[in-house]
């Protein structure tokens, strides 16, 4: 029929997750993208050119199909392009086995470095690395061997109740994320407010951050949370210490929580306004410290013992116990004070096993027997902070081995916002100590 419109096809490249194009849904071409995000897929989200081909009617002026023309070689221009862009990222072409596992590899160290800078940014306030600045999807949960990690020419990824050796780190990863948007949202408020912000209103910010994290850990595998070691699947501490995970994991979110709440924690003793921060922190330190009072003596519970992320964490739950101790006559009936007072001695006793091989634990038993103290202070609760002060001059600044510690052992410990150079000289310690003793004319 020579009046019939005829039909004819074109083709063009588009850059589409390669899930939205299984599952044959439109993608929002963003990283992660909003169909993987409603799925729970955000770590498999690829991009990767996608060939489509389309039927439209012939045009019928000689001006339309010339414009038509027009269009066709722009189409054929960009999709050469963006072909070209597939080939020099190696998105066009199937990985080997080899270039899998060394794209795993880098994905790690990369999420390395992002974790170690998001999760000082409570101590820093500051932070070097953007998420505006990288696109790297965190790492997939799979083996570490090559003969599991990859089958049929991909990587073999685990569902999240699979334990595999990236389940930790992936899960710290997810709060340090959550830790960079805390940050984020504090610096936006900074900005509409002209440079400051009231307190209730960063309160606000940080009372958002504590929910979050909460939230969070509540969706991590039960293998993760479950305290209860019979009730462990057989089998899986193949790849992680399943016995100590639980209580790693608890006290580690505790210290989480400890430090979004760092500038709040002597104020809400004090301020019912902030009452929540003594509630929520004590809270979790008690279930994580007494998480960790009943890990059995094994070789795993051991090591888990002596690693400075923990003895920094337990430093710091310690020292939020005093701080109750301390205003116990403030909040009466809130606490069990004797149990604070056990959960307290036990920290001393788990420091005091470790403070021959730690200068963390070395420390850390000197403060929290001078804070302790505190409690049977006879001048009370009044000038706290002035007096903690002069306790870490005095007992926290050195080791007896005159050794110093590491920077990043140091920015992990969780203490209130007192002035910065009583905290300097604790991290730093040995001769800056002696240095800052002369300057301050101090007598010991």
């Amino acid at each position: 029929m020579a009046n019939q419109p005829q039909t004819r096809s074109s083709q063009r490249t588009v850059l589409a997750c390669t899930e939205c194009v299984r599952r044959k849904i439109r993608c929002s071409k963003s990283i992660p993208c909003d169909g993987c995000v409603r799925q729970n897929k955000a770590s498999l989200c690829r991009r990767e050119p996608v060939a489509l081909t389309a039927r439209r009617s012939a045009p019928r002026s000689t001006t339309l199909r010339a414009k038509s023309g027009a269009t066709a070689r722009e189409n054929t221009a960009a999709a050469e392009s963006a072909s070209q862009v597939a080939t020099t990222n190696g998105t066009g072409r199937k990985r080997s086995d080899q270039e899998l596992v060394e794209r795993e590899i880098q994905k790690r160290i990369w999420w390395f470095l992002v974790r170690y800078d998001w999760l000082q940014i409570p101590f820093q306030n500051i932070c070097q690395i953007h998420p505006t600045q990288f696109t790297t999807p965190m790492p997939l949960n799979c083996f570490d061997e090559l003969e599991r990690m990859i089958r049929d020419g991909m990587v073999d990824t685990q569902s999240d109740h699979v334990p595999t050796s990236t389940r930790w780190t992936v899960t710290m990863d997810q709060v340090s994320v959550l830790i960079w948007k805390h940050q984020d949202r504090i610096n936006a408020g900074n900005a509409q407010g002209g440079g400051s912000q009231t307190l209730e209103a960063l309160y606000e910010h940080v009372i958002w951050a504590d929910r979050e994290i909460k939230h969070l850990y509540a969706t991590w595998p039960l293998f993760m949370r479950e305290v209860d070691a019979s009730t462990v699947q057989a089998g899986t501490n193949a790849c992680l210490p399943t016995v100590p995970m639980p209580g790693l994991l608890l006290l580690c979110t505790a210290h989480k929580i400890l430090s979004v709440h760092r500038h709040f924690q002597l104020l809400s003793f004090r301020d019912r306004r902030f009452a929540f921060t003594q509630m929520s922190c004590l809270a979790i330190v008690e279930r994580a410290l007494t998480a960790i009072q009943a890990w059995p003596d094994t070789t795993e519970t051991r090591i888990a013992r002596r690693m400075w992320t923990t003895l920094t964490q337990v430093v710091s739950c310690s020292v939020n116990l005093v701080f109750a101790l301390v205003f116990k006559n403030e909040n009466p009936l809130m606490y069990d004070v004797s149990k604070l007072r056990n959960l307290l001695s036990f920290t001393k006793d788990f420091l005091q096993r470790e403070e021959h091989a730690s200068s963390i634990a070395a420390r850390g038993v000197k403060l929290i027997g001078a804070l302790a103290d505190l409690e049977r202070w006879p001048e009370g609760p009044k000038d706290i902070e002035e007096e903690m002060g002069r306790l870490v001059r005095q007992f926290a600044a050195s080791d007896g081995r005159g050794h110093g510690m590491l920077q990043a052992e140091a920015q992990g410990i969780v203490f209130p916002p007192l002035s910065q150079d009583v905290w300097d000289i604790f991290n730093t310690g040995g001769s800056v100590f002696s240095e800052y003793l002369v300057d301050q004319d101090f007598q010991i």
